[in-house]
């Protein structure tokens, strides 16, 4: 933003006309007119009183609230080191860590009450460990804090996903202390019905004739769009109170997007083929609580045959198959042998979980099919050293 919609932006928020701010600071209409269209620029003198009758600080109407300063940069990598685990890898940190990285982040922000960067930082926190560390001494307080971090983002950021971010968090907060209206007001005002706009840009290049790169913003368009398709179904399997049947209805309908996106590509994708496993590995336990042993069966022989083709993937590194349209690059194995060995844990995990059901569960013991699927597994998981 330039000055002059930074000034604009500001004078709007604060319900204030031209007219009003240029008595309030000495000068005329004319001239507060000519610095909201950046044809020119109030004296240096002047920025204060116009700060102050804007309610906002120096920094912010002179664009440098939220930049990446040098100062919040040293306290987010001491906060950083502090978690551990950062939100940023999905994998939230220990609570106590959290405590004390928000704890130290907020003593920074206590100086700079401007700093979007530091708001976002304290409402992601405050959002994530909701209930697991205090940040207020009652949920009232904790709330006004966090509508206050959400607040600054909106205030002192032009930056639309921070914006989008922040109305997310803070709805979330809503819904969790079971404020439900306020969290639907703040949904409304999400830009979910603009859907994404690479798939608006992939067309305008289209047009342009820059294929290649149309096509490439096309594919993280449904990149997106298919992983939370996925996500939908596994929300709707897991929600508490489901009935067994629906939840196995949600869960065979996401196996079987998941088999219709495996084909011919060059590599396989990890994060979706041990997806595929534990999927399928719950589903021989809940196709036998059902009572229905064949397709138990099935996905018993589905989990060996799966495990099998990957495992032999990651010890050779040949070609094998891929989400044709989700080919983003997020799910390719490094050359780290340590990769190769976490990624044949987790698969010998979803083994470890049939032959699991195959020893323990009745029906699945009486069954000479289950014996022997789960004498198969279990040698899999011996050639690979596990027990």
């Amino acid at each position: 933003m330039t000055f002059g919609q930074r000034l604009k932006h500001y004078r709007k928020e604060a319900s204030i006309t031209q007219m009003e701010l240029a008595e309030a600071i000495g000068v005329s209409m004319q001239a507060v007119s000519k610095w909201e269209t950046d044809a020119g620029m109030p004296d240096i003198s002047q920025i204060v009183p116009l700060s102050r009758e804007l309610a906002v600080s120096t920094d912010a109407l002179l664009g440098v609230t939220g930049e990446q300063s040098e100062e919040f940069e040293a306290v987010e990598k001491k906060c950083f080191e502090i978690e551990e685990c950062p939100l940023s890898l999905n994998r939230p940190a220990k609570p106590e860590n959290a405590k004390k990285a928000y704890d130290l982040m907020y003593e920074y922000y206590s100086v700079h009450p401007n700093d979007a960067l530091a708001a976002e930082f304290l409402l992601e926190r405050a959002e994530c460990y909701w209930g697991k560390f205090e940040i207020a001494p009652d949920t009232d307080a904790a709330v006004k804090e966090c509508e206050r971090f959400a607040n600054c983002i909106f205030r002192h950021s032009d930056k639309e996903d921070m914006i989008i971010n922040a109305r997310y968090n803070i709805a979330s907060v809503y819904a969790i202390t079971g404020q439900k209206e306020k969290a639907r007001e703040v949904i409304a005002q999400m830009p979910f019905l603009k859907d994404d706009n690479r798939y608006w840009a992939a067309e305008i290049l289209v047009k342009a004739g820059d294929y290649e790169e149309a096509e490439r913003l096309c594919r993280e368009s449904f990149t997106q769009k298919a992983r939370f398709v996925s996500r939908c179904l596994r929300l709707m399997a897991q929600m508490p109170g489901q009935e067994l049947a629906k939840k196995v209805e949600y869960n065979e309908y996401m196996l079987r997007m998941i088999n219709a996106f495996l084909t011919g590509g060059e590599y396989m994708p990890h994060r979706q083929m041990y997806q595929k496993m534990s999927l399928t590995a719950g589903l021989i336990k809940e196709n036998i609580w059902l009572g229905k042993t064949e397709r138990a069966l099935e996905h018993f022989r589905d989990v060996i045959a799966t495990a099998e083709k990957y495992l032999a993937f990651l010890e050779s590194g040949s070609k094998g198959e891929s989400l044709m349209l989700l080919d983003d690059g997020l799910d390719r194995s490094s050359e780290n042998p340590e990769d190769v060995t976490i990624r044949q844990e987790m698969v010998l995990e979803c083994l470890r979980c049939a032959v699991y059901y195959g020893e323990h569960m009745k029906e699945a013991k009486e069954s000479p099919e289950f014996a022997e699927y789960t004498e198969k597994a279990r040698k899999i998981r011996k050639r690979y050293g596990a027990n």
